[in-house]
């Protein structure tokens, strides 16, 4: 695992945490060393009959994608015959991201995009997205707030600011009152 995928998994593990046996919740993984046990049918032997006989086999687990990274998501399972081994263990990783584009070619493992894929997975896109517009709103209004100070502090009354940046003058907000004992 490359060092900047460690990291990757390591805030993943940090920012949303294990169960309580201690498995991470989300992970990102290469496509090619993932394995799992199937139940399926395989055929018997090198002979021109086709025969098949039902088994379970360690197989590639996404034998569909080739050389990619991919944001799992581990899930309780309940027993079924198709994948003994997870159904013993009670959990699987199930893949919510491959990082590909459109067209195929790989995409880079980033940590924002990482972030924007579980919080809409745990949250819902209507909440993760509100969420995110208010506080971008939140921000605006703040940075223009202080924008209108700074221009007022220094357009209109350059005495005061240069009293309160010296501390020899200070601001009280008009809306909160100081209560005396016993109000």
């Amino acid at each position: 695992m490359s060092e900047e995928l460690k990291v990757i998994n390591d805030r993943l593990r940090d920012r949303f945490g294990t169960d309580i046996h201690g498995r991470v919740n989300w992970r990102v993984v290469w496509s090619e060393t993932e394995f799992e046990k199937r139940l399926g049918y395989y055929p018997i032997g090198n002979t021109r009959i086709l025969s098949e006989k039902a088994e379970v086999r360690e197989v590639r687990k996404y034998s569909y994608i080739r050389d990619r990274h991919i944001l799992e998501r581990r899930i309780d399972m309940l027993p079924t015959a198709e994948l003994p081994e997870a159904s013993m263990v009670g959990y699987s990783y199930e893949p919510l991201y491959v990082f590909e584009d459109k067209r195929g070619n790989m995409l880079p493992v980033r940590w924002h995009p990482i972030e924007v894929f579980v919080r809409v997975a745990l949250e819902g896109p209507k909440a993760f997205f509100t969420a995110r517009t208010e506080q971008i709103e939140r921000d605006k209004f703040e940075r223009e707030d202080i924008e209108y100070f700074e221009a007022l502090l220094e357009d209109n009354s350059p005495y005061l600011a240069t009293m309160l940046h010296n501390k020899e003058a200070v601001f009280m907000d008009s809306q909160k009152r100081m209560k005396k004992d016993g109000e």
